[in-house]
């Protein structure tokens, strides 16, 4: 009997201690270990405080954008969370052989404790300029410029871009990954590509809830709730479809992949890189639909004059399921632009984003366009090494049809504070 896409997710994990076992013995019979192998960890512990708008948050079944929304009646709320732990094992075997393996709670996740990734790193030096990187097993695809902190946070802001909270949240793989990188002077240039399964429903949280701004991060057993909407009820378009979505399954046995390139010099860097899941967009589990998913991602970080910051990312695709006349295909786009300035220990940011969502099917009861911009203002203050402290305000400003299919209006705006206390304890 073939193993289930469930059962080939726990196969990887069990896989990732055999390797490292392993690679493990293997280094310790080298005449020259030097201090290998170094058994690296890393634990982050997020507390949250929040003064939410009167939208029900998409977390809770609604359509609301952020992470922390209204009650279900609609009012607003001021909360205190503990929002995440993350704990980070990265043993590294020799120069070139290391692993990696996050675990995460989450609180709003049906999955509470959840893995995000789990790989095998290999970098080897072909010759003094030229070097090949390689990881195997489930990993996020290197897209996001903000979320280069522990635990795939953001030294920035709390909150992720439109862009960065969608690849968190439906854009793991389950694959191979290798990167070429070629120094000439002072500038490095690498050329990546990836083949990878198990990211079939890619693209449904973009048609059937829109962008989203959060810090949410989808471990590889995530299970993400699904608004009420008509076409997804038992007299809808999609009566089969199941009221949440599992980024992380198999339903087509096809492979995808991706590729991309990247210049930089120092702190900045310039990258392009195209994204297809290549799904049967007929494909059906009983569950969930294969979705046939494709973008274009540019992204650029400049360090600029007085000691600023400067990242910006741009998204460009297309999402499609289904057979006409009862489909979905809808183009999506986002933007954002990000200034950043640390001094001392204070960092003060300010980020603009956009996006949209344009309908192309004549399904009469899933309208999925939408539109809308938001604000992100951000205060850092890192106290030192082990904790910081973050404020921030996000504004949010969109509109969506599907609103309207709940008795809302199409047009909203959401406004959020927070307020971030974050522990970071390390053997590193």
């Amino acid at each position: 009997m073939s193993l289930t896409i469930h059962s080939a997710k726990y196969f990887l994990v069990f896989s990732f201690f055999i390797i490292s076992l392993f690679s493990s013995s293997l280094v310790y019979s080298a005449p020259f270990t030097r201090s290998f192998p170094e058994w690296n960890w890393d634990l982050q512990l997020d507390f949250r405080g929040a003064y939410t708008d009167n939208e029900v948050s998409w977390l809770d079944g609604g359509l609301g954008k952020n992470r922390y929304g209204s009650s279900n009646n609609g009012d607003s709320r001021l909360l205190g969370r503990f929002s995440e732990a993350s704990f980070i094992f990265a043993p590294r075997f020799s120069k070139e052989l290391s692993a990696f393996i996050q675990f995460t709670y989450t609180p709003e996740q049906k999955e509470n404790l959840d893995i995000v990734e789990s790989f095998v790193f290999w970098k080897h030096a072909i010759t003094d300029s030229t070097l090949i990187k390689t990881r195997i097993g489930a990993f996020l695809p290197p897209i996001s410029l903000e979320n280069t902190a522990t635990a795939w946070s953001s030294p920035y802001t709390i909150t992720s871009s439109s862009i960065n909270s969608w690849v968190g949240e439906e854009l793991k793989t389950i694959g191979l990954e290798a990167t070429i990188k070629h120094k000439i002077n002072n500038n490095n240039f690498s050329w990546l590509n990836a083949v990878y399964r198990a990211n079939d429903p890619a693209g449904s949280l973009l048609a059937w809830r829109g962008f989203s701004l959060n810090d949410n991060k989808s471990g590889i057993f995530a299970q993400l709730p699904l608004a009420k909407l008509p076409s997804l009820s038992a007299s809808g378009s999609f009566p089969n479809q199941a009221p949440w979505v599992e980024p992380i399954e198999e339903i087509d046995s096809r492979l995808g992949y991706y590729t991309g390139v990247q210049w930089n010099q120092g702190n900045s860097k310039i990258n392009i890189l195209y994204y297809d899941n290549r799904g049967n967009p007929t494909a059906f589990d009983g569950k969930q639909y294969a979705w046939d998913t494709h973008f274009t991602h540019i992204g650029m970080a400049f360090e600029l004059p007085f000691g600023i910051t400067s990242l910006t990312q741009y998204m460009n695709g297309n999402t499609f399921m289904g057979e006409q006349p009862t489909s979905v295909d809808a183009d999506f786009w986002s933007f954002y632009s990000l200034v950043s300035k640390n001094y001392n220990q204070h960092r003060f940011t300010l980020r603009y984003d956009q996006f949209k969502v344009s309908d192309r099917d004549d399904t009469p009861d899933d309208d999925n366009s939408e539109k809308g911009i938001s604000w992100t203002l951000a205060y850092g203050f890192q106290y030192n090494e082990n904790y910081s402290l973050q404020l921030e305000t996000l504004y949010i400003d969109s509109t969506r049809q599907a609103r309207t299919y709940l008795g809302n209006s199409a047009n909203n705006s959401e406004l959020l504070f927070q307020l971030n206390f974050r522990v970071n304890l390390s053997n590193h």
